[in-house]
């Protein structure tokens, strides 16, 4: 007797009802819904360390650059005429550091006289030389950032050209001048010596990032495109900065080959500016120009690192900066010597 009614008891006790699996999955739930984002913010942290270590190689290869020859890299070597040829105007200064991130045999592959040709609107870059078409297709972590996604050649890191929207400080007789051009560590065709820094390397921004372009593989994005406007008003920095600022009307034109390659030296692909706050809330913007290579405009440094970018300093030094830091110190970090910043 006792037997059967253990029987009968064991057999009662198997079952499980419905309010106890909903009640289960609901835990379930709950828990997934806490650890999940946990785990995804270790994850992102990772990759933001390891971004901060690729930024710090670059600034460690730029400073043997300097020991080696005596100068910072220059950002636009082996100039061509972009406008006669259809080629880019430079070499990039990631080219440049190419032997002192071991990568000497790739950068004796190079030919650096042949003119590279840059389709903006309708393509990714061409060469017709083998090694550099080869180099164009080429990912190289050292400058892909873990927190975007690679594209074959692309570059996420890019040096600091100032706090101006133009290449060039301002000149007597010149129709466009900005008093923000040319005031960064690196200047359009030239190299400048360690001592221009006047205001130390440790509180100069060599390096920082920014997100890829869509290359036309997603849909275009506000965030990771430039829009294109030709009659942009005026040549100064806050002039164009706040163009860009305002309400949007239809575009002329998008630049969606952000980052496209790490070979070439310009704006679209390996220079930016400290012209607006770091992942600013709206698009940057560009004039639409026969020069294409060097569009000028608002270049930002963007990130996916949730609150800011990093940005790598001259002495070694990398530094997370909040997006939210105030225009003017942001700006200060970008020029060699304070003094000549009208900013300060």
């Amino acid at each position: 007797m006792r037997r059967g009614i253990r029987l009968r008891s064991w057999s009662h006790r198997g079952g499980v009802s419905a309010i106890e699996v909903l009640v289960a999955c609901a835990v379930i739930s709950v828990l997934a819904a806490i650890v999940l984002p946990a785990i995804q913010n270790v994850r992102e942290s990772a990759r933001r360390i390891q971004c901060q270590d690729r930024l710090r190689g670059l600034v460690l290869a730029t400073h043997e650059h300097i020991a080696a020859r005596g100068q910072l890299p220059e950002t636009s070597a082996h100039r061509s005429s972009p406008i006669a040829t259809g080629g880019s105007p430079s070499i990039s200064v990631h080219t440049e550091i190419l032997p002192y991130l071991g990568f000497q045999s790739l950068s004796l592959e190079l030919n650096r006289s042949e003119v590279l040709r840059f389709s903006w609107g309708n393509g990714p870059p061409s060469s017709n030389h083998a090694g550099n078409q080869t180099a164009l297709r080429m990912i190289l972590p050292s400058f892909v950032c873990p927190s975007d996604d690679a594209y074959p050649g692309s570059t996420n890191y890019r040096v600091c050209m100032g706090p101006g929207v133009r290449l060039r400080p301002p000149r007597p007789g010149w129709i466009c001048n900005d008093p923000l051009g040319g005031l960064g560590p690196f200047v359009h065709a030239h190299r400048l010596d360690p001592g221009d820094i006047r205001d130390g390397m440790s509180n100069t921004v060599l390096w920082s990032e920014r997100v890829l372009g869509s290359h036309g593989i997603t849909a275009v994005e506000s965030w990771r495109d430039d829009w294109q406007y030709s009659q942009m008003p005026g040549c100064d920095t806050d002039t164009l900065v706040a163009y860009c600022r305002r309400p949007l009307d239809p575009v002329e034109g998008v630049g969606i080959w952000n980052g496209a390659t790490w070979l070439i030296g310009s704006w679209r692909t390996t220079w930016y500016n400290h012209a607006d706050v770091p992942n600013a809330r709206h698009p940057d913007c560009t004039r639409a120009t026969l020069g294409v290579a060097v569009p000028e405009g608002s270049h930002s440094a963007r990130s996916y690192h949730p609150g800011g970018v990093n940005v790598g300093f001259g002495d070694g030094s990398v530094r997370f900066a909040n997006e939210k830091i105030d225009l003017r110190p942001w700006r200060a970090w970008s020029t060699r010597h304070s003094e000549d910043n009208p900013d300060e």
